[in-house]
């Protein structure tokens, strides 16, 4: 390749752009980021821009999509060969677990400067969430999110569908205040917990979330919220919307998810 090779200029200025915009994102925010800061941070123009990405949302865009997508690609790949060597059984609640976590606890573990500005990034975009945030983020999990849940209702039959999507809410919650969040518990321990050991981390995590989801279920179900609503909590869910509910499907006419995957992790 000659140094000079447009195909080689174009391909770094698009990674400088990228780089740039995670930078700057992380830590001034989406919305308080002009793509003219981005351009003068990658030493680049705004053309360039409108050339790789048309506008600052497909800027947005790749930028979560660059550091998603394999990690979505990798839990799918752990998930398939979970359940290909498990078949024709269920595959077992604690290897779904771990093929949903791990992807997570080990991005950016061998450059992990790479990826430190990216998860900064997200646990803004998580903890401050606008609309249009969600929904870029959401595009990213929404495939990871229906096959897990419907990995989950495989292997745990037993469990209503509701339970099954608190606790997945649950390890969520969990996955992002270890991934954000890990040096809490090694001030708090004084270096006793270590959450940069990965494999360590990975392990107690796992065996916590699949005690979770396996613990049986309470005498205490919440009615719905629409039964809790101001006209005497009456109302109920129709019998077709709850048919569709256990069966995870959507009703006709409705293109929203039954669980919607905007936790986005």
């Amino acid at each position: 390749m000659k140094p000079n090779d447009p195909t080689k200029v174009k391909t770094g200025t698009r990674e400088a752009l990228l780089d740039s915009a995670e930078v700057l994102f992380s830590d001034l925010g989406i919305a308080g980021t002009s793509l003219r800061a981005v351009t003068s941070h990658a030493g680049a123009n705004l053309a360039a821009v409108n050339y790789h990405f048309v506008s600052k949302e497909g800027l947005v865009r790749e930028v979560f999509r660059r550091r998603l997508a394999p990690v979505s690609a990798e839990r799918l790949r752990l998930l398939d060969l979970a359940r290909g060597e498990s078949a024709p059984e269920a595959a077992p609640v604690a290897v779904i677990v771990e093929a949903f976590v791990a992807p997570v606890l080990r991005m950016g573990e061998d450059q992990p400067e790479k990826t430190r500005n990216f998860k900064r990034l997200l646990g803004r975009t998580l903890s401050e969430p606008g609309d249009e945030m969600s929904k870029i983020v959401m595009e990213q999990f929404r495939e990871v999110g229906e096959r897990f849940l419907k990995a989950f209702q495989e292997a745990l039959p037993g469990v209503p569908l509701d339970i099954l999507m608190w606790r997945f809410h649950f390890m969520v919650g969990s996955l992002i205040q270890v991934t954000l969040n890990g040096a809490l518990i090694e001030r708090h321990t004084a270096g006793r917990c270590d959450a940069s050991n990965i494999p360590e981390l990975t392990a107690r995590l796992v065996e916590s979330l699949a005690a979770a989801f396996e613990a049986s279920v309470s005498g205490f179900r919440s009615p719905p919220k629409a039964a809790r609503s101001s006209q005497g909590n009456a109302a109920e869910i129709s019998p077709e919307r709850r048919k569709q509910a256990e069966s995870h499907q959507q009703p006709d006419g409705d293109s929203s998810s039954i669980f919607p995957w905007e936790e986005g992790f």
